[in-house]
């Protein structure tokens, strides 16, 4: 088994070495194609006005393949899918420190990164843990290998999928379980504040995700009572009933 390692936090985040880890009872063959820096809110993002660097990197963590894209993580994913020799059975975004729900998922990078091997038809995974600045990356990690475990027997199928994993801020033991989940509309509540440094006419963007549905099969309401959030992505956005209602519209 051949499995692709990514990420949006950079080549050298603690949450890369943590899948690295993670991976290691599976005997999977790893390639790692990062960015050289943190790229957290590129969303799907691709790099187009200027060249990029790729540079391979020495073995690392028992990882031979290891290459730094100075670009974004569609970039990264790209350059893996598009260029290389190395086919993957399986592509992992992250760990992620910091939690991708709701309508999160569109800014970050560790879920397009994902999104963007499902455009290629390859399975892939994305990781996050709930906390930003202490993330748990062993809860993370535990969690994650469970569920790969689980889902290697979907692999090879000829149906991909992308799934997207958000774990609590807990000791492994603590979490209640796996629960699969929706997306839910959950947004952040956001606002520019005045530079922290007192630099004039600079401002930063920072808020809170605030939920907007309660039932227990939305991801971030399943993740805030303990469970570990799974949601199957899709890249299909078209509003259904909102499509018969410009046909009519239109055609009148």
């Amino acid at each position: 088994m051949k499995i692709l390692l990514t990420n949006d936090d950079g080549i050298d985040a603690p949450g890369l070495r943590h899948s690295v880890e993670m991976l290691a009872p599976f005997n999977a063959e790893l390639a790692i194609f990062a960015p050289k820096r943190n790229h957290s809110g590129a969303g799907h993002s691709i790099t187009l006005w200027r060249e990029i660097e790729i540079l391979s990197l020495a073995p690392q963590d028992g990882v031979a393949t290891r290459w730094q894209i100075d670009g974004t993580p569609i970039d990264a994913v790209k350059f893996a899918l598009d260029n290389q020799n190395f086919a993957p059975d399986l592509v992992v975004s992250g760990i992620n420190n910091g939690e991708n729900i709701g309508t999160g998922i569109y800014y970050s990078g560790t879920t397009q990164a994902a999104l963007e091997a499902y455009f290629h038809r390859v399975p892939a995974l994305a990781l996050s843990v709930e906390n930003y600045r202490h993330p748990r990356y062993d809860t993370a990690a535990h969690w994650g290998r469970k569920i790969i475990a689980k889902i290697l027997p979907l692999l090879g199928g000829g149906e991909p999928f992308a799934l997207n994993v958000n774990v609590p801020d807990c000791d492994a033991a603590a979490v209640k379980g796996l629960r699969v989940t929706r997306q839910s509309n959950a947004s952040f509540r956001e606002k520019f504040y005045p530079s922290r440094e007192g630099r004039p006419n600079h401002y930063y963007l920072d808020g809170v995700m605030t939920p907007a549905e309660t039932a227990p099969d939305f991801d971030l309401i399943a993740l805030r009572a303990g469970y570990v959030s799974i949601t199957p992505l899709q890249t299909a956005p078209t509003d259904p009933a909102a499509l018969e209602r410009f046909v009519r519209a239109i055609n009148n």
